[in-house]
């Protein structure tokens, strides 16, 4: 029952012009059970799971009211045992966001996104579109709130399977003093690792953060609960619940303590398909800030 996490991640976001931002990002995972990666879908279990995830963003300023933002992101899975029916594979996606700013209060804008999931060797292909459009709201200095729907499209290409739905997003953020706190609502068709290749995923999530640079004790949690629906019949629908805290303090500008706690739990409407799992841990993290000419 012995087990370690690897992870590491890289980012670099560069200035190429006084209107034009760029930004890449890499993030690693091997863990030793499915819970402990957030993936569509995916039952719990005890298997070596290797999770790439990369992403580059170009965001331009168009005009004085306008922005464009276009992203591409890959994910890329792998799961340790063959005989789970868990499916590996690969995830390629873009979305282009367009807005524009009518006040100081509220800006407007419509989006387009596709991806495309190469699953299981190659022997399952799911293609996936949506579009619609978004508002963003400031109602006070501190307060900002997203709002995004429109229509999805979903094809399964391996049984010939066809969807059509709305997706709808939306997500409040407070700012106070010394935190940062939120919660997000999401509905949407969504690529899966698990059992089947899609399903349709509902999802809460709630966050807190504390700044490092303004407390020397801080605290960070979140939590999130997710259903997946998927289209076959013969699946199963899936409750999943993660909830993650972190109590830090900082030693020095470079190094900090924290003791961390994580709760998992999934229920997949079987008999004996609960499970909950706990960890705790304490770790040092050392920082050190590097700009690069």
């Amino acid at each position: 029952m012995n087990g370690f996490d690897q992870r590491a991640n890289l980012s670099l976001r560069r200035l190429v012009t006084k209107r034009v931002t760029f930004t890449l990002a890499n993030d690693f995972a091997h863990v030793p059970t499915t819970d402990q990666v957030e993936l569509v879908g995916v039952p719990f279990a005890r298997t070596g799971s290797r999770i790439n995830g990369f992403n580059g963003n170009v965001e331009a300023r168009l005009t004085k009211y306008t922005d464009l933002s276009v992203l591409y992101e890959n994910t890329w899975v792998q799961f340790d045992r063959t005989d789970t029916l868990l499916n590996g594979g690969i995830v390629n996606g873009g979305r282009a966001h367009l807005s524009h700013h009518l006040n100081q209060l509220i800006s407007l804008g419509a989006e387009y996104g596709t991806r495309y999931a190469d699953l299981n060797e190659g022997t399952h292909q799911v293609s996936f579109q949506d579009a619609g459009a978004t508002m963003s709201l400031k109602p006070s200095p501190r307060v900002t709130v997203g709002l995004a729907g429109g229509a999805a499209f979903m094809h399964d290409r391996s049984i010939d399977l066809k969807r059509t739905g709305p997706y709808v997003r939306a997500d409040v953020m407070r700012e106070v003093e010394r935190a940062t706190y939120g919660v997000a609502y999401e509905r949407s068709f969504v690529p899966s690792f698990g059992f089947g290749g899609s399903n349709s995923s509902q999802q809460f999530r709630t966050y807190i953060r504390m700044p490092v640079y303004r407390n020397r004790a801080y605290a960070q949690g979140s939590a999130a609960w997710r259903r997946t629906d998927p289209f076959l019949a013969t699946e199963l629908r899936v409750d999943t619940l993660w909830v993650n805290s972190t109590i830090g303090y900082s030693v020095s500008r470079w190094l900090r303590t924290e003791g961390r706690y994580a709760y998992t739990r999934q229920d997949s409407q079987v008999t004996g398909g609960e499970i909950g799992r706990h960890r705790f841990g304490v770790q040092l993290v050392i920082s050190q800030p590097m700009r690069i000419y």
